[in-house]
């Protein structure tokens, strides 16, 4: 299996021709260790080939698991400071390649580019969001009664999956990589195969703004790739949005991993309702965060496999 040393992701200047989209693993673009033919990623705007994607097996998830642990201890080791110092770095490479990364998001999406642009711009205010993190993360003791005290620390839990769906490329992402990183996890992002193309790219500014190697990595696929990262034991967590369709038996799979995750985030919207049965979920958790608004989506036709 070849590698790609060095990942820049599309430039402005080479915008129109078609991308390979290949996983980020270990700091690399390379391709899927499966004989799967790619994808193609087809344009709304005017249904032309913009791209084409791999589409990955169990055999990279395990890879990008096992690189993703192995970075864990010295990412997790740096101080809080430290990481939002490279968080401010991308911060900065986002304002720079803002225009950029609105044109894959209209190229792949459909959307008009004052929603693209504004997308981009929201998913850079979580960056900034999580830049502050050091001050608001701060672990506290208090005391609740007379020799009593409560301890409250933050603390990083691994490995974490964030599954994401194709209405925005940029911004729901990004409603979880920063502030993952920021808290010093590692993170493995599942884009839609039907829009890979700008995270595709926002995986390089990771990497420029000193993200080190193992620590954010995309694998891309269909339905295998993400059962993969919600059975594998080494994924401590979960993130998981609405409009990402997962079949009624692979979600009542994942809520029994209940006892064993240490976190699951269903992320909904308000046309793709997940069923959260309190009886079965709610007492295994130590976090579940349900989220609704109204969908908002510029690609006609398109679902997530």
């Amino acid at each position: 299996m070849s590698a790609t040393t060095n990942p820049p992701g599309p430039s402005p200047s080479t915008a129109q021709a078609p991308i390979v989209c290949n996983n980020f693993i270990q700091g690399i673009y390379q391709p899927s260790s499966s004989s799967n033919p790619y994808l193609p990623v087809i344009s709304p705007v005017d249904g032309t080939q913009v791209g084409k994607v791999c589409i990955s097996n169990a055999a990279d998830v395990d890879m990008a698991v096992a690189c993703a642990q192995e970075a864990f201890p010295g990412w997790s080791g740096l101080t809080m400071k430290a990481r939002a110092s490279i968080m401010f770095r991308f911060q900065h490479l986002m304002e720079t390649h803002a225009e950029e990364l609105a044109q894959l998001v209209v190229r792949e999406n459909g959307k008009n580019i004052a929603e693209a642009r504004a997308s981009v711009a929201k998913g850079n205010e979580t960056v900034e969001w999580a830049c502050g993190l050091p001050q608001m993360a701060q672990g506290k003791i208090l005391q609740v009664s007379r020799g009593v005290t409560c301890s409250d620390m933050r603390e990083p839990i691994g490995v974490v999956a964030s599954v994401s769906p194709l209405n925005f490329p940029i911004m729901c992402p990004m409603w979880t990589i920063p502030i993952a990183l920021t808290a010093g996890n590692c993170v493995i992002l599942k884009p839609s195969e039907k829009v890979p193309l700008t995270m595709h790219r926002v995986a390089a500014l990771l990497h420029e703004a000193g993200v080190p190697p193992g620590v954010f990595q995309t694998v891309n696929g269909t339905a295998e790739a993400v059962n993969g990262l919600i059975d594998h034991p080494g994924v401590a967590g979960t993130f998981c949005f609405g409009c990402v369709m997962l079949p009624f038996s692979k979600f009542m799979s994942l809520l029994s991993l209940a006892q064993s995750l240490p976190c699951l985030s269903c992320l909904n919207s308000g046309s793709s309702r997940t069923p959260l049965p309190p009886s079965l979920f709610l007492p295994r958790r130590d976090v579940c965060r349900v989220l609704s608004s109204g969908r908002a989506c510029r690609q006609s036709g398109k679902q997530d496999e």
